[in-house]
């Protein structure tokens, strides 16, 4: 039996899994994204996203959940 020609690595993997991430916020609409990324990348407050995009933090809410769905659809197992 022949050893595979590649194998990846954890990084590879890693690579993979944030250009699926990049790809999924390139197709959301603009609140959603900047709601997930300050969420999700820069660890905002529900209070905090909602004072920054400037609406109510029952929308900043909204705009949350659907770009978790969206990103749920768009890339798989990711959340």
């Amino acid at each position: 039996m022949s050893e595979p020609l590649w194998v990846p690595t954890p990084e590879s993997l890693e690579r993979a899994e944030i250009t699926r991430i990049y790809r999924a916020l390139d197709r959301m609409p603009r609140d959603e994204r900047l709601a997930w990324v300050l969420r999700f990348v820069e660890g905002e407050t529900l209070e905090s996203i909602a004072d920054l995009l400037g609406c109510s933090v029952s929308t900043a809410q909204r705009r949350l959940r659907s770009a978790e769905s969206m990103m749920d659809v768009k890339t798989g197992e990711l959340r």
